[in-house]
């Protein structure tokens, strides 16, 4: 019995100092919250980055997709949400809208990201509710056609008759908001919008946007060792698919990095220091204020892809200055 209680004691020791020396790193080595560095662990232990590690791996779980891609979208059952949620039949697809109880103050296009394969998942819908909620905005989220079995074009096609359907049928500011591949599009299609003389909305945010398809910064090689969600050789394939067999990788609707920047009017950018999307988010925020546009770049320090939309310390405060920008 003597020896069970030293055995437990010895453990519970090593777990008290083993707790002590995490939250040290992770708040004076990373700088950022303990549950930030207990969502990283969380994200490695899923393997997270083992779809996109290879083309190959890339090429089959775009198969897996194409065989649910084009049926009916339907809500998880399991999300429960505070905002009024109204599903629309629009066109060809669903529109998802998060009403919130307050006063509507604003609207915000909400394109989700996914790697332009991957549907609209139950973080993002929580996220949506949250924003609805916190900035009295009706969100709006467009289930919008994916690779493999759609290409770019198909989407751009579906927000070329929704961007002027919600112009027209408020006054209220609109912005448009997107994460990682959604944060592309989002980009993107704002060039599309000024390509062809059409209103800016009033606001574009883009959270840890992926800005070139093909990845070609070499400075990306460094920080993809540090993320926990994202591969090159995987993501360029989805980009690839997206874009299709006609269509160059670098195309602006596709790459808007290599768009023209002129056209954008206010611009809030997010992304964390430990994913691979970092440089070319940096690069991106650079040419943009070097074209006149108003920008405004947050970086999280020693957090990853996406960390806004996590359920940590951190997100709190992004949630605070995405609110911000909206009502700006």
């Amino acid at each position: 019995m003597k020896r069970i209680k030293t055995l437990l004691l010895i453990v519970m020791i090593s777990l008290a100092v083993f707790a002590a020396g995490f939250a040290f790193v992770s708040v004076h080595v990373y700088h950022r919250s303990i549950g930030a560095s207990l969502m990283e662990l969380r994200l490695q232990s899923k393997n997270s980055t083992r779809v996109f590690e290879t083309a190959q791996n890339a090429q089959k779980y775009m198969q897996r997709r194409a065989k649910s891609e084009d049926k009916w979208y339907e809500l998880p059952k399991d999300v429960s949400f505070e905002s009024t949620m109204i599903v629309f039949h629009y066109r060809n697809i669903k529109l998802l809208a998060f009403v919130p109880e307050s006063e509507k103050k604003h609207i915000v296009l909400y394109l989700h990201g996914g790697a332009y394969v991957s549907q609209i998942s139950k973080n993002q819908l929580r996220f949506c509710d949250r924003l609805a909620q916190q900035s009295d905005s009706v969100v709006l989220a467009p289930i919008y056609p994916l690779a493999p079995n759609h290409r770019f074009s198909e989407t751009y096609l579906v927000l070329e008759h929704l961007y002027p359907d919600i112009r027209g049928y408020t006054d209220l500011p609109l912005t448009i908001l997107g994460d990682s591949a959604g944060g592309g599009l989002a980009a993107g299609f704002c060039e599309y919008l000024g390509v062809w003389g059409w209103e800016q909305p009033e606001h574009l945010i883009l959270i840890c946007p992926w800005l070139d398809a093909t990845l070609s910064n070499p400075d990306i090689k460094r920080y993809a060792k540090h993320d926990p969600t994202l591969s090159p050789k995987g993501l360029r394939r989805m980009g690839k698919a997206w874009a299709g067999p006609y269509t160059n990788a670098k195309d602006y609707r596709i790459s808007p990095m290599f768009g023209e920047l002129s056209y954008f009017r206010d611009v809030t950018l997010f992304t964390g220091t430990r994913e691979l999307l970092y440089p070319d988010v940096v690069k991106f925020s650079e040419l943009l204020q070097e074209a006149g546009a108003e920008t405004t770049l947050h970086v999280g320090n020693g957090l990853n892809h996406n960390y806004p939309l996590y359920d940590i310390l951190e997100a709190g405060e992004a949630m605070r200055q995405i609110c911000e920008a909206i009502a700006r």
